[in-house]
């Protein structure tokens, strides 16, 4: 381990513990002996980030957190809304990045067309914000919200593991899907354009759900 050096931070903006130990064993897996990672909860009272109302909470207790890790190398904000990480930059302590911000500028580097499979359908509006605020809505052709909550997720990571992967799999063979949340069954789109997001309009709304 790289002892001149402060260590990561992984601040999770959720209370859950069990996330916080998954996202610890992974940031380990990545930084091997660059750093030293310290992963910790942050203080929202918030189990799982669904909505835009918890963003904002979960923001000011993110940035209580980073403010406690002076000295630290930097933080990274683990939940891909990226809340508190205006809040935590500002703070001028160290620097601080987002799960959100970070992961689509990855995504679309070289002008590469991506979609994002994510939980909790009240997220789909601000992740499509975020993207139109990185310039990259041109390049986001879907966000795919799977049908079932966070809390279902932790229960059963096995399971919920391999839903995703089944939609990530779906995205790589078509341009979009749709989601039918009674059967949890994905159904190819109506109609794809091309530059923009898929459309669904020819389904029922009784059918369908918005991803």
């Amino acid at each position: 381990m790289n002892a001149t050096r402060g260590p990561l931070v992984i601040v999770n903006p959720n209370t859950n513990a069990r996330v916080t130990l998954w996202l610890a064993e992974e940031a380990r897996r990545v930084a091997r002996t660059a750093f030293e990672v310290i992963a910790v909860n942050a203080e929202s009272g918030i189990e799982a980030i669904e909505t835009p109302e918890h963003l904002e909470i979960a923001a000011r207790a993110v940035a209580s957190e980073v403010a406690k890790h002076r000295g630290a190398s930097g933080a990274v904000v683990a939940g891909f809304g990226d809340p508190g990480v205006e809040e935590a930059q500002a703070l001028g302590l160290m620097p601080v990045a987002g799960l959100g911000k970070s992961g689509m500028s990855a995504a679309a580097l070289g002008g590469r067309r991506f979609s994002i499979v994510t939980l909790g359908m009240a997220m789909r509006e601000p992740i499509l914000a975020k993207a139109a605020s990185l310039d990259l809505a041109s390049q986001l052709a879907e966000v795919l919200v799977l049908p079932f909550s966070i809390a279902e997720m932790v229960r059963d990571r096995d399971a919920a593991l391999a839903e995703i992967l089944r939609a990530v799999r779906a995205v790589r063979m078509a341009p979009c899907y749709w989601a039918e949340p009674r059967s949890r069954a994905w159904r190819p789109a109506s109609r794809w354009r091309r530059g923009g997001s898929c459309s669904t309009a020819s389904r029922p709304a009784s059918k369908r759900s918005s991803v």
